[in-house]
Parts: C-alpha cells; structure tokens; sequence
C-alpha cells in the first residue's frame, strides 16, 4: 500500500491561479499573507511583477491551498536549521576537546542518519524493510560502527557543556553513543 503524502497538493485549476506563478512571486505572496496581508496586498505584488487581475477568492483558494504547502515546507526548513546549528555545535565541541576533524564529521554523519531514522514512521521503515532489508541494516551496522570507532579513541568524549571536564569510561562512551543514536545494548 503506498504511503499518502501528508498534505494535499493544491489542485492546479483555472481556480487556483497564483498556484500556477513562479516560485519566486508565489513565496512573496505567501510572506505577504504571513505578514498580515490581505487579497489587496496579494493582489499589488501579483500586479507588480507582471500578474494583474487577482481576485479575492485568488488568494482565498490559495490560502486554503497551497500557501499551506508552503507553511510546511517552511517548517521543515527551520528544523533543519535548528539541527544543522545543533549538530555543527556537537561537531565544534568534539573537535576543540580532542577529537580529529573526521571523527568530528562521523559524529556529525551518524547524528545525521540518526535524526532521518526517527522522522521515519513506522509503516515507512515498514516499506523500507520490505523494499530493501539490506539498506536499513546497513545503515544501522554503519551507525554501531561510527559508534566503536569514537569509543576505541582512549580520550574519546562524547560532547558536553564546557564545563564538564570529567571523561567517560570506554564503556559509558559506548553506552551513551549507543543511546545518542537509539542503538540496542
């Protein structure tokens, strides 16, 4: 059973005219209506950049449509900032506190697989499984392997706030590598 999208696309129909503008004029729009603009608004930047004759229920069907589209996609943008700003963080601690640059960017790998994972949901990984076993397995042996080789390093740390100056065991290492990425044991 295929997997439904979680949106529905806007329709591309005579109604939906502004869906049919190019992206550049669509995301102004969408701006606009996230400012607090209304049709009047909408309808000045259409006719500025070359698109006069938007009517009220234009910019209706698109706020109802597609600019839900682009809420989302902006959502998803900004959590991929967060993270992106998050994991450079982890990777800058690690390398300032002993680890190599390439154990650094391993680290900065493994969190990344580690994060597409958990936004998989399960009928996903259910696919995945089904479509090709091998490709999450493999993906997990990588993980468990990013995870052995920052543990064997003797002054490995696992990133923490500065003023924590204690190192782990080779065990807690592996063990709190481990529950970072969500591997058994």
């Amino acid at each position: 059973m295929p997997k439904k999208p979680p949106l529905k696309k806007a329709a591309r129909t005579a109604g939906h005219a502004i869906s049919r503008m190019p992206r550049n004029v669509r995301d102004k729009i969408s701006r606009c209506i996230e400012d607090g603009g209304d049709w009047r608004g909408v309808a000045g930047i259409c006719k500025e950049v070359g698109y006069p004759g938007v009517r009220p229920q234009n910019v209706t069907n698109y706020r109802k449509g597609a600019h839900q589209e682009w809420l989302h996609k902006e959502e998803r943008m900004e959590a991929i900032r967060r993270d992106s700003d998050a994991t450079a963080a982890v990777v800058m601690h690690y390398s300032e506190n002993g680890g190599s640059p390439a154990e650094a960017g391993l680290l900065a790998a493994a969190e990344i697989m580690s994060k597409a994972l958990n936004g998989l949901g399960p009928e996903a990984l259910q696919v995945l499984i089904a479509d090709d076993p091998k490709a999450l397995f493999g993906i997990t042996r990588e993980l468990a392997r990013v995870a052995e080789l920052i543990s064997r390093r003797p002054d490995a740390r696992i990133a923490a706030p500065a003023e924590e100056k204690e190192t782990m065991t080779p065990e807690q290492r592996t063990r709190a590598l481990k529950e970072i990425f969500g591997l058994p044991g």
